[in-house]
């Protein structure tokens, strides 16, 4: 576990991740809330081969993952939890940043072109079963 890291007694629950290219940097982070954890470890050790420097570069570092469902027992209402968050961090509501009309429309084409595509879904765990 890293600084970047919330866990559970059952795991991490959360993790922040980031790549730096030539002209850009990407980070993100998760929070788990609910998830077939079977699956996600499937997924989780990839099609990778090993010595592909892509792989090597992306892929997954290894711990033991859980979720607030199963360490709760049950989901929690997801606007409690992004209440509750955000007073984690000292930010209210209306300190939240919105997206813009770019980033909006970049996250619709992800969800219509890939995310909302049961066979996108499909190649990833099937990949990962190899």
């Amino acid at each position: 576990m890293t600084e970047r890291d919330i866990v559970a007694p059952g795991g991490k629950l959360s993790g922040v991740a980031a790549w730096l290219g030539g002209r850009a940097l990407l980070v993100h982070a998760t929070f788990l809330v609910d998830a077939d954890l079977d699956a996600l470890a499937r997924v989780c050790n990839g099609p990778g081969a090993a010595g592909d420097p892509r792989w090597e570069r992306t892929r997954s570092r290894r711990v033991a993952v859980t979720s607030l469902a199963r360490e709760m027992g049950v989901a929690p209402n997801a606007a409690n939890l992004e209440a509750a968050l955000l007073a984690a961090f000292g930010v209210g509501p209306a300190g939240r940043a919105g997206l813009t009309d770019a980033e909006r429309a970049a996250a619709e084409r992800l969800l219509r072109d890939r995310y909302a595509d049961p066979a996108w879904h499909a190649v990833a765990l099937a990949d990962a079963d190899h």
